[in-house]
């Protein structure tokens, strides 16, 4: 679906592509083949926020996903950052969190 919306935009001329969201960047790599726009990713704009203030070592709070998985913790280690996530129970309990209270309306 993602994929069809970048090729939409693409074709009503837009000059690039945000994802405004952490995890949806599970899917950056699909999107970024079915287009020829550049994809703002929103892990390195955090990077680079986050470098701008001075800092190398940050914890990362989102979906399960975001924390877990390279797509994007990946991207923060590569901008030189050392990114530390909290343990197995809190992780979870921030998903659901996320999931259950937040993303409600």
């Amino acid at each position: 679906m993602m994929a069809c919306s970048a090729k939409r935009l693409q074709a009503a001329d837009a000059q690039g592509l945000l994802i405004a969201t952490n995890t949806m960047h599970k899917v950056v790599d699909y999107v970024q083949a079915a287009t020829d726009l550049p994809i703002i990713h929103i892990a390195d704009a955090t990077a680079d926020a986050i470098k701008q203030q001075g800092l190398t070592k940050i914890a990362l709070l989102g979906t399960q996903f975001t924390m877990t998985e390279d797509f994007y913790k990946q991207r923060l280690k590569s901008a030189g950052l050392q990114v530390l996530i909290p343990d197995t129970e809190a992780r979870a309990e921030v998903h659901r969190i996320i999931y259950a209270e937040l993303c409600q309306g």
